[in-house]
């Protein structure tokens, strides 16, 4: 496949290293917090934890939560598990997250290397992204990717998420680039692959997850390219 000139980039667990920061920013977390309190081990409050936050932000795509209710409410239902509730302590051990995680620069294998050859061949280099707009700019800006980046597209800026039509739409507007002149490199089945097939930009899913592609019959001939290293993109 021969690269277009204008290449969207995912960027949690697409460039961002969002698993390996957040491990580490969880284990600070549940020793400032004391949260051994309350769950039996580390272990069982992460997996409580990421039992609401998965859900949460399926209902945030869905529209029948707010940003704020993600923020707040994937860590005031883990303590409810536990017993504890005291929404304005999730509240803070919320901000504690953000404020901490954000600053991690941890990358995905090869990202500085792949952007910076992309940008040398002449790419322009975007970001589209479903994250908290007050943190994606500071995730680019510690981790170094920013150097590379032209556009950054944040859904809460342009009021809809990915995989919705009027996001890309957005988008490719903002670029003025037709569909077929760019593509789309992301790790999400649905926001990303599913989101990029409906606006009609070609995508590669980077299967960085070992999460199945699995989309709906009107995409089921559909070829994507199926990268498993962000080295293969420079193939």
């Amino acid at each position: 496949m021969v690269l277009p000139k204008h290449i969207l980039f995912d960027l949690d667990h697409t460039l961002w290293d969002f698993d390996g920061n957040s491990s580490l920013t969880m284990q600070e977390l549940y020793q400032h917090f004391r949260l051994s309190r309350f769950f039996p081990s580390y272990d069982s409050y992460l997996s409580e934890y990421h039992l609401h936050n998965e859900q949460l932000w399926k209902d945030y795509a869905a529209g029948t939560v707010t940003k704020e209710q993600v923020r707040i409410d994937r860590f005031h239902l883990t303590l409810l598990s536990a017993g504890v509730n005291n929404r304005q302590w999730a509240d803070q051990i919320a901000q504690y997250f953000l404020d901490t995680n954000s600053v991690r620069p941890g990358v995905m294998p090869y990202a500085h290397q792949v952007l910076q050859t992309l940008v040398e061949r002449g790419h322009v280099i975007s970001i589209v992204t479903n994250g908290f707009k007050e943190v994606q700019h500071v995730k680019l800006t510690n981790s170094g990717l920013h150097k590379y980046i032209s556009n950054l597209f944040v859904s809460e800026d342009i009021g809809f998420l990915k995989p919705d039509l009027r996001f890309f739409t957005h988008v490719l507007s903002a670029l003025n680039v037709a569909p077929t002149n760019c593509i789309l490199i992301g790790d999400n089945p649905d926001s990303d692959i599913l989101g990029a097939l409906r606006a009609s930009i070609p995508p590669i899913y980077y299967n960085s997850r070992a999460l199945p592609l699995v989309l709906p019959p009107r995409f089921s001939n559909a070829k994507i390219p199926v990268i498993t290293s962000l080295l293969d993109i420079l193939q």
